[in-house]
């Protein structure tokens, strides 16, 4: 069970949020939210990489509905909070996307991945290629959205983000959705992974046999609370929340230590405490 705990102090998720689409009913004045189904979302797209081209900047689509709760406090979220709003747009054309009853945007959606939850974030390029497919789930904080995890993902995927900092932000999105390949790609051949009183492997065949053990279900939920860079190393912290098979949840503070060389991992060093849910 060790093994897996280790591993999962080097992913950046939240399980599953928000919902699936309920059928349409009224909407009060104050219940509207920024998703508007009559929108062309083609043509948004064409004017906002237009924009980034001029300004350079990415592109955020943000996918949602007013019909989501969550959809909508992230809306007041961010007027709430100027600041991460004004560092959002500085690195981001926005672009909501509609997702509701009336207006599914299927044949626009259909040329992402797919979305499991409310709202839900694609990072464009300028050209529009599709850079990161990110659930908000792991922005969240309680009932509401986390300061510091929502700075980590615009300065992790924003225009000015080093070629480090987006490999580590690769690293951890692949350790959210457990994508064995993805993971791998990001390592030097002869990386090690050591964890401080536990243990340490090096090469990837060796990192490759720690990434899984029985005892927990689903994929963990990681709030992250800082992503700092300082020269070759990226360091990130925050809290995994970890499903067990037999129903109860692991709660442990993370540290991860990133070295890098040529834009790979070439050491991990992992540190954890255990705290209470």
């Amino acid at each position: 069970m060790r093994i897996l705990i280790v591993a999962l102090l080097s992913t950046l998720p939240l399980a599953a949020q928000g919902s699936a689409a309920p059928p349409a009913k009224a909407m009060t004045k104050a219940e509207a939210g920024p998703f508007d189904p009559t929108r062309d979302s083609t043509k948004d797209l064409e004017a906002a990489k237009v924009e980034a081209k001029k300004t350079n900047r990415r592109i955020l689509l943000d996918v949602g509905g007013n019909w989501c709760s969550w959809c909508r406090l992230m809306d007041r979220w961010f007027k709430e909070h100027p600041a991460v709003r004004e560092a959002r747009d500085k690195a981001f054309v926005v672009v909501p996307v509609n997702y509701s009853p009336e207006n599914k945007n299927e044949a626009f959606l259909g040329q992402y991945p797919k979305v499991d939850g409310y709202p839900h974030f694609f990072v464009l390029d300028a050209d529009g290629k599709l850079i990161q497919d990110q659930s908000t789930g792991a922005l969240e904080d309680g009932h509401g959205y986390s300061e510091a995890a929502m700075n980590a993902f615009i300065a992790a995927w924003g225009p000015s983000a080093s070629v480090n900092v987006k490999t580590v932000a690769a690293y951890l999105e692949a350790f959210r959705r457990l994508d064995r390949e993805a993971i791998l790609a990001s390592l030097s051949d002869k990386v090690v992974w050591r964890v401080p009183g536990a243990f340490a492997v090096q090469g990837k065949a060796d990192f490759a046999k720690h990434l899984l053990e029985n005892g927990f279900t689903g994929k963990p939920g990681i709030r992250v609370d800082r992503m700092v860079e300082m020269g070759e190393t990226v360091l990130v912290e925050g809290q995994v929340l970890a499903p067990k098979a037999d129903g109860s949840t692991l709660t442990l503070a993370f540290c991860d230590v990133f070295d890098l060389k040529d834009a790979k991992i070439h050491k991990l060093t992992s540190y954890l405490a255990p705290e209470k849910p």
